[in-house]
Formats: structure tokens, C-alpha cells, sequence
């Protein structure tokens, strides 16, 4: 069987008249275009090209050949414009992962707006935490993930996805409104080492590494994704023998690290407080694979 990359040589060589404009339009070089066309004078069995002082001449089976050629790529022309459009309606469905928080305001935000310039886009949305989101992308089950990283975890891999940074987010403590802190517009770290505290399942390894770079190792009370309980009021302890009962309006010490993105924030302060965690700030950006 006759190579068809052969025979687009052979054209290309019909169309420039020379082995080497063949080999400038094609991009190769001259000794290749000639052992293409020498390779493909064996596969037919005859003599398709004959040199002279100007170039080379196509002999009555090269043309034959040609046109044939002709031919064929149209073909190919026609079958790369249908395999184009196959990939653009591939393109308008579109599965995105995103953080919880992210799901709240920024990803709804962002979806009403392309819905208005691209209708004909649909979009699969999944929630999911940066560990979920990058074994999605690498087993190729979702095309993009709008995702966090963390100072104190390693970055993301840049030479398997394509990165475009959206904005920082500050970490945000919610704390008792009676608490000493609740007051201050940042919070060291380390000044919350001795509280309780309640941790999100899917931000739970940054704030354990965040702990532990301000040197301390924090004392999880609970760990929920549930705000309403998170904010719950603590019961009262049941006194005991030798135990004193906790004042009437003690703050509870329990911590709630959350987000800026997040829009329970807006109403947390009503039970609570919310400040900014000064040694701590992520990076929220959607990474495509």
C-alpha cells in the first residue's frame, strides 16, 4: 500500500517544482523530501520523478499519482474541519470542581456571567477540596478546578496544568464575641495555641501545618464541615466533685478557622466574632488540566 505522507510529497514537490521549495513549504529538509520520493518510487514499482537543470519533472505515473494525491488531501482537509468541530462540542460541556466556599459566591458569580455570553456551554459542577480536585484532573474526570494552595503545602505541579491565579484569600478565625481576641482586626497564630479548636475536613491539613509552623500543635475539639454546629454553643460541663462550673459568660474557647469567600461569615457575627488570621492566607485559582 501506497504511504500517504509519501504522496503529499510528491505533491508538494508537483506544486514548487524542486525537491528543495518541496522541502521549504513542507518544513523538512531536502534529503528527506528526496528519500520520501525515492521510497515511494519503490512502493509503486515506477519511476515517478526525472531531474533536469531546473528541478525535477513528474513522468506520466507521477501525475497520475498527483492527482490522486489532489484528492486525498481534500479528503484530509474535510475529515481535520469535522474532527475541529467534534472537539468543539466536546468543548461546550465542561465538568468543573470547586472548593465549598468557592460554590457560595465566586463560582455562581462566574456561571451567570458565561451563561449570558455563552449559552450553548453546559457546565458539570462537583464540590471538592484541593486533594479531591487534583486527582480529578489527573485521572482526566474533570477539565477544570477552581482550588486553593497554602504557604506551608507543597505548590501545584506547573507542568501538568495550566494555572490562572484568581485572587488571595485571607483565613479567618470565627471566635466567642466575648473571647479576648474577638475584638482585634488580626490574631498571631500562636496567641490561639491554647484554645479548642473546630476544624473543616477539607481545610483540616492546612491549618495542622499552619499550627505547627507557629509551633504548636492544636487541640481539635471537633472536626465538621457543618457551620450551624460549629458555632453551636458549647454545653455547659456537668460539675463534678472538686470541679468548678465554668462563669456565667465565659467565653468558650473554641476556634473556627474559616475563609473570606465564604458567605457564612455574614452571619456568624451575629453568635460570634470574625478576625483575620494574621500568618495565614491562601491562594484560590483555577487550574485546567
Amino acid at each position: 500500500m501506497l504511504d500517504v505522507r509519501r504522496l503529499l510529497v510528491l505533491r508538494a514537490v508537483a506544486q514548487h517544482g524542486s525537491l528543495a521549495a518541496a522541502a521549504r513549504a513542507l518544513g523538512y529538509t531536502q534529503p528527506a523530501v528526496s528519500h520520501h520520493v525515492r521510497r515511494l518510487e519503490q512502493e509503486a514499482g515506477v519511476r515517478l520523478v526525472t531531474r533536469d537543470g531546473r528541478g525535477v519533472q513528474l513522468t506520466a505515473a507521477g501525475r497520475a499519482l498527483v492527482a490522486r494525491a489532489e484528492a486525498i488531501a481534500v479528503e484530509l482537509t474535510a475529515a481535520e474541519a469535522e474532527l475541529a468541530a467534534a472537539v468543539r462540542n466536546m468543548a461546550a460541556h465542561v465538568r468543573m470542581a470547586a472548593l465549598p466556599s468557592a460554590n457560595t459566591s465566586l463560582v455562581p458569580r462566574a456561571l451567570a456571567e458565561l451563561r449570558i455570553r455563552h449559552l450553548e456551554i453546559t457546565v458539570v459542577l462537583v464540590e471538592a477540596g484541593p486533594q479531591e480536585s487534583w486527582s480529578l484532573l489527573d485521572r482526566a474526570e474533570c477539565d477544570l478546578a477552581v482550588s486553593s494552595d497554602h504557604p506551608d503545602l507543597p505548590p501545584w505541579p506547573p507542568t501538568r496544568v495550566t494555572t490562572v491565579p484568581l485572587l488571595d484569600d485571607p483565613v479567618l478565625v470565627m471566635l466567642p464575641a466575648a473571647h479576648p481576641l474577638a475584638s482585634a482586626s488580626e490574631v498571631p497564630l500562636d496567641r490561639l495555641s491554647e484554645a479548642s479548636w473546630i476544624l473543616s475536613n477539607r481545610c483540616q491539613r492546612e491549618m495542622l501545618h499552619a499550627c505547627g509552623r507557629a509551633g504548636f500543635t492544636p487541640n481539635v475539639a471537633l472536626v465538621t464541615d457543618d457551620y450551624n454546629l460549629a458555632v453551636r454553643p458549647a454545653p455547659a460541663p456537668t460539675p463534678r466533685a472538686g470541679r468548678r462550673r465554668r462563669p456565667r459568660g465565659a467565653p468558650d474557647s473554641r476556634v473556627v478557622p474559616t475563609c473570606a469567600a465564604c458567605d457564612c461569615c455574614q452571619w456568624v457575627t451575629s453568635t460570634g466574632a470574625v478576625t483575620r488570621l494574621s500568618t495565614s492566607r491562601r491562594r484560590v485559582a483555577s487550574i485546567a488540566a
